[in-house]
């Protein structure tokens, strides 16, 4: 397979697991206001931290 399809079925893969978690009850609705304050109050900012660390900016003027 190539790469593209890997990771689209990946994402909707993903997509479909969260959803499937969320319809049986195996995730409160609560839960879901913790998820999202770790992925804005943490997980965001490492990422724009490692994009950041990792750029490669030799030949842009």
């Amino acid at each position: 397979m190539s790469p593209l399809t890997e990771t689209v079925l990946f994402v909707f893969s993903l997509v479909a697991l969260g959803y499937l978690a969320g319809f049986t009850g195996y995730l409160k609705p609560e839960s879901g206001e913790g998820i999202s304050d770790f992925a804005v109050s943490v997980a965001m900012p490492l990422l724009l931290l490692q994009t950041m660390v990792n750029a490669d900016f030799h030949g842009v003027a």
